[in-house]
């Protein structure tokens, strides 16, 4: 990557390992994305018109990675009343892979944690924000790509799961049901726009939670981006040094270790 692009991560607060971000309104389309970076990262020179295709899918990765740390780290941390920050299970970061980005493109290896057979709706909630956060790093950092398509799918397909098991049903609204096994003559219009609207509402509150964990982590994030692309793939101490050299400061069992026993 160009010399002329490297980022020093600005040092974190004395006592915060990881800032802990908030939700923030939904920005409507990537202008306002475009306006923000460009108001408040001026300073990274990303250049985006300069990004190869092996950039861009550096920066999709980063993307991913850096939302893993951030989600998990707030999973781990707890609020004056030793509350959770954020319910579900921490998400593990296995591998990055971008070696063989011209063919199949890039792959960050995740493990969920322990497989119950269930999970909640913070643990699907947790898994989409994960899954959209490439594609707001491309936005964010470069050009949006084809690279997102199967992430949105996944995206959608958690998305699914979650209605289907009603886990997005208000108790005093009608239940929608498992909408496969409805006949679709026998589905009234009220029933399949409502399914829709259930589907673009926690999508949509999904991407702009991602968006808003992207951009204000813009700076580790670029920088992890650019230690990717060096790298072409991190696993293990690598990743780990990776991940703190970008300026996160990752909670214990985030990253898997040789070694390292399965929670």
């Amino acid at each position: 990557m160009d010399a002329s692009n490297a980022l020093t991560p600005k040092p974190a607060e004395t006592g915060l390992a990881i800032p802990i971000v908030r939700p923030q309104p939904s920005f409507a389309s990537s202008a306002p994305i475009e306006a923000t970076v460009e108001a408040t990262h001026a300073d990274l020179k990303i250049l985006r018109a300069a990004r190869s295709a092996s950039a861009l899918v550096s920066v999709h990765e980063a993307g991913h990675a850096a939302c893993i740390c951030l989600v998990s780290a707030q999973i781990l941390s707890t609020d004056d009343n030793g509350q959770p920050l954020r319910g579900g299970q921490p998400i593990r970061v296995k591998g990055i892979d971008v070696e063989a980005a011209s063919a199949l493109g890039g792959h960050t290896r995740t493990d969920h944690g322990e497989v119950v057979g269930y999970e909640t709706l913070h643990d699907i909630r947790n898994q989409v924000i994960c899954a959209l956060a490439g594609r707001e790093a491309e936005r964010a950092l470069g050009n949006l790509t084809t690279g997102g398509e199967h992430d949105l799918r996944v995206a959608t397909r958690k998305a699914v799961d979650a209605i289907d098991a009603g886990l997005l049903d208000d108790p005093g609204e009608p239940l929608v049901g498992h909408f496969d096994s409805i006949s679709a003559s026998k589905t009234t219009e009220t029933m399949r726009m409502g399914y829709a609207d259930k589907l673009t509402t926690f999508l949509t509150s999904c991407r702009d939670e991602a968006q808003a964990l992207i951009v204000a982590n813009l700076e580790s994030v670029n920088r992890l981006a650019e230690i990717i692309y060096s790298a072409g793939s991190l696993a293990g101490p690598a990743l780990l040094a990776a991940l703190r050299e970008a300026g996160f400061t990752v909670p214990d069992d985030i990253v898997e270790l040789p070694g390292a026993r399965k929670r």
